[in-house]
């Protein structure tokens, strides 16, 4: 979230980005995968 800012701008990044930050890929994908689900 630091590096990011807001969960916007992490709804905005791709999980390579967040990946490149030190999160490990299965999280950054759920992350992913959570914040672009319709509701």
């Amino acid at each position: 979230m630091r590096h990011f800012k807001s969960l916007a701008n992490i709804k905005k990044a791709s999980v390579e980005e967040i990946v490149e930050v030190g999160v490990p890929r299965k999280v950054a994908e759920a992350v992913q995968t959570k914040l672009h689900l319709e509701v």
